[in-house]
């Protein structure tokens, strides 16, 4: 499901804290970061169980969506949970939200006071930033092709785990490294295409197309789909790859003008 931009709220808070910080400021009593982290901790299990309740309850819809035919018990079951949906999809934003705001407390807090920068609690703070940064660049990805908001996404996490002194986790490294890869479309992976590709297969090579780049056309009573992809700006231009029933049936490399 779309997010709501709730990881610019911590981005932004933290921001301004580390432009505003300084030596010669009077500095406040150090917070009780064992209780403080606390409440990172609730915050993140409420998190969470709304999440996995959601994800259960659209599960089993889905899966009852995919039948052809339903039952009368069936039936019944998934007007249920078409019921229940929008109250599980508020109550998971509502944990969400209140997830970053307590992350984004804690770190701002956290990160600004030299003597806490170190501490357990604050490494563990920064992993659960890192966790959900990594799943948001991951759902901006498959959802939507969004590569260069999710390098930003994992950029500002990376500079998080900098500016504490800290080293940058493998995963999300690797996964900033993976974004960047996909976000323009090479020559040596465009010669990797072949007609008769499904969809999944193209994907696998060039990654997914930004939302916006998907067209589709009708041709002689048949549907046409052409997924756009940007290339180096060094190079410019674009490529396309054409689909007629699911399957690849066309390319061109000079797809669009430098």
């Amino acid at each position: 499901m779309a997010r709501k931009p709730t990881t610019a709220v911590v981005i932004l808070v933290l921001i301004v804290a580390f432009g505003c910080a300084g030596d010669s400021e009077k500095k406040a009593a150090a917070p009780d970061i064992t209780a403080e982290f606390a409440k990172v901790q609730q915050a993140r299990s409420t998190l969470e169980a709304a999440r996995s309740s959601l994800e259960s309850l659209r599960g089993e819809l889905n899966a009852l969506k995919a039948k052809a035919r339903l039952s009368a018990e069936e039936s019944e079951r998934k007007a249920e949970l078409e019921a229940r949906l929008p109250a599980a999809e508020r109550a998971f934003e509502e944990a969400y939200d209140e997830d970053q705001s307590a992350l984004s407390n804690f770190l701002t807090s956290a990160l600004n006071d030299d003597a806490l920068k170190a501490a357990p609690q604050t490494r563990q703070a920064l992993r659960l930033y890192a966790d959900e940064a990594l799943r948001n660049a991951r759902d901006r990805v498959e959802k939507s092709g969004d590569y260069a908001k999710a390098i930003e996404i994992l950029q500002t996490a990376e500079s998080y785990y900098e500016f504490a002194g800290l080293e940058i986790p493998q995963d999300l490294r690797e996964s900033r490294e993976l974004a960047q890869k996909y976000r323009y479309l090479t020559k040596d992976r465009f010669d990797q295409l072949k007609k008769g590709m499904t969809p999944e297969e193209v994907k696998a090579i060039t990654g997914t197309p930004l939302y916006a780049n998907v067209r589709e056309t009708e041709a002689q009573g048949r549907k046409i789909t052409m997924w756009l992809f940007p290339r180096d700006p060094a190079e410019g231009g674009a490529s396309a790859i054409y689909f007629d029933r699911g399957k690849v049936y066309a390319m061109k490399w000079d797809a669009a003008a430098k």
